[in-house]
């Protein structure tokens, strides 16, 4: 059977320390763990190298993932900023949590972490090295040591590496996105998405996640 037809567990939400955190509670649960390599990465992860989010999971992400749970019984908790209608139509027997935060912390949280991180392309062995987006990146980091996703950002928008200067457009953009996606989420209601918000009591959640499971 395909690896996309198995059932997986996604927890859909914008990247910031909460949803971060409640992945990692999830995963404590018994047989549950939290996918990383070398399982592959939602489309999300790698959009930019992979325009085509159909043929990134049906050429890269199905082998990728056969080849590590084919015959393995745990459930895997994939963390992605996909959305979660998105997300059904590529794993219709998942289990599904739209996890709905404070947008202004999540906004916080993102700036920071581009602004400090380095740029770290994690899963750059999936992607094929004429890929133009990857040029792209060589390219940066060559002429920038600890390359950030900041710097990113501003070449992409600005043709120059960071600058403080940039800080507030960058902040402003940032916000437009996490409220649009954020005011999306929160108007989700379908019997096959599980919504969840960062006020939610984490042992509630994980009793029914181990009831869906048995």
């Amino acid at each position: 059977m395909s690896s996309l037809k198995k059932r997986h567990i996604f927890v859909t939400a914008e990247k910031s320390k909460a949803s971060a955190r409640f992945v990692k509670n999830l995963a404590q649960l018994h047989s549950v763990v939290e996918a990383s390599k070398p399982l592959p990465p939602t489309h999300d992860i790698l959009k930019k190298f992979f325009k085509n989010e159909k043929e990134y999971y049906k050429d890269i992400f199905d082998t990728e993932l056969s080849k590590s749970i084919d015959n393995d019984n745990n459930n895997y908790v994939f963390y992605t900023q996909s959305k979660p209608d998105k997300i059904l139509e590529f794993f219709p027997n998942s289990i599904i949590i739209n996890y709905t935060q404070d947008p202004k912390q999540v906004v916080k949280d993102i700036v920071d972490d581009s602004v400090n991180s380095t740029y770290d392309l994690e899963y750059d062995y999936l992607i094929p090295q004429d890929n133009n987006y990857l040029r792209f990146i060589n390219i940066l980091k060559q002429k920038r040591e600890n390359l950030t996703k900041a710097d990113v950002w501003a070449f992409e928008h600005k043709k120059k590496f960071w600058q403080d200067k940039y800080y507030d457009q960058y902040f402003k953009n940032v916000e437009n996105k996490v409220v649009s996606s954020m005011f999306y989420r929160s108007n989700i209601e379908r019997d096959d998405i599980i919504n969840v918000s960062n006020k939610n009591n984490i042992a509630n959640i994980k009793s029914k996640l181990e009831d869906l499971l048995s």
